[in-house]
């Protein structure tokens, strides 16, 4: 996986740090649905990356 940490800050006001594990552990409809609608914020290394990139097979 490319990235550490994914934020993820929830319709409804809640947020939350996962772990790739934890990340990929969402259904994925609902990980599309917090990826189209920018609610998801991806880290490497302590530094911010763009979600193609976290995503994005190694």
């Amino acid at each position: 996986m490319n990235f550490d940490r994914a934020f993820v800050t929830y319709p409804d006001g809640r947020s939350a740090s996962l772990t790739p594990a934890e990340f990929y552990a969402i259904p994925l409809g609902e990980r599309i649905q917090l990826l189209t609608t920018r609610c998801l914020k991806f880290e490497k290394d302590n530094l911010p990356i763009a979600p193609f990139d976290a995503l994005r097979k190694k």
